[in-house]
């Protein structure tokens, strides 16, 4: 026996109709639950943007001024690998065009913003990966004597600088 389009559709409007609590109760439970999935993918894609910078065991980053010298990023490099195998396990050099590449990925949601910032404007860095997390205070007090063209940062610094 073959069911009628204009049966099942008569027959399912006079159940909402009666059950009206029940059918505002599965719509409001399916509205919650997607507006939840939604929220928490918003934050996924803004936690993956903010940490672009901060993978790979990245734990700390050495910026240089925008105007340094090759001499005075050759320095800091001399000064990253005099560290390796004892401090550091790895590092990698960041250059402005890798950096402008990061911004427009951390910003890729504000056009305005990553049109008004230009390649040179950003500074070159060194990614260190320490052997140990605990070593990263002990290289920011050695790395005092580097020169005025760098500035040491990591994730625990930058929270002391944003909640200032």
């Amino acid at each position: 026996m073959a069911l009628s389009l204009e049966y099942v559709a008569k027959e399912t409007g006079n159940n909402l109709r009666r059950n009206v609590l029940m059918t505002t109760g599965a719509i409001l439970c399916v509205a919650v639950s997607l507006t939840i999935v939604g929220i928490a993918l918003v934050l996924k894609q803004g936690v993956s943007r903010a940490t672009v910078q901060w993978r790979n065991g990245v734990d700390m980053s050495v910026f240089m001024n925008s105007d340094a010298t090759p001499e005075q990023t050759a320095a800091i490099k001399t000064q990253l690998d005099g560290l390796t195998g004892t401090e550091i396990k790895r590092y990698s050099y960041c250059d402005q065009t890798c950096a402008y590449r990061e911004f427009r990925t951390m910003f890729a949601n504000t056009p305005d913003f990553t049109q008004s910032v230009s390649q040179s404007d950003l500074p070159p860095s060194f990614r260190v990966v320490p052997v140990h997390p605990e070593l990263i205070e002990q290289i920011g007090k050695s790395s005092r004597r580097s020169p005025e063209s760098a500035t040491w940062s990591t994730p625990r610094t930058r929270s002391r600088v944003c909640s200032r």
